[in-house]
């Protein structure tokens, strides 16, 4: 039988998930002080690269397979800023 999930103040420290969030958190704080805003043609050519190995096309649809929501409102907001240049 299995040992009932440790929850709340029983749960147990996870520290190689911590060390890992900490690293991504600090990669977003250089990335936005490093890159800023993006340009309209910075922002075309990133929602691309994530459009090509994220998503796809059949039957005159898009497709996008990510579920990160941060990751599909980004790819909704390339979409609509830079719609005229996806042909």
């Amino acid at each position: 039988t299995p040992s009932p999930r440790r929850t709340g103040a029983h749960a147990r420290r996870q520290p190689l998930k911590e060390r890992r969030l900490r690293e991504i958190a600090e990669y977003d704080r250089l990335g936005r002080e490093r890159i800023g805003v993006l340009s309209r043609d910075a922002f075309l050519v990133a929602g691309l690269t994530l459009y090509a190995g994220e998503g796809g096309k059949r039957d005159g649809e898009v497709l996008f397979a990510n579920t990160d929501p941060l990751m599909v409102r980004f790819h909704c907001s390339c979409r609509a800023r830079t719609a005229p240049s996806w042909g």
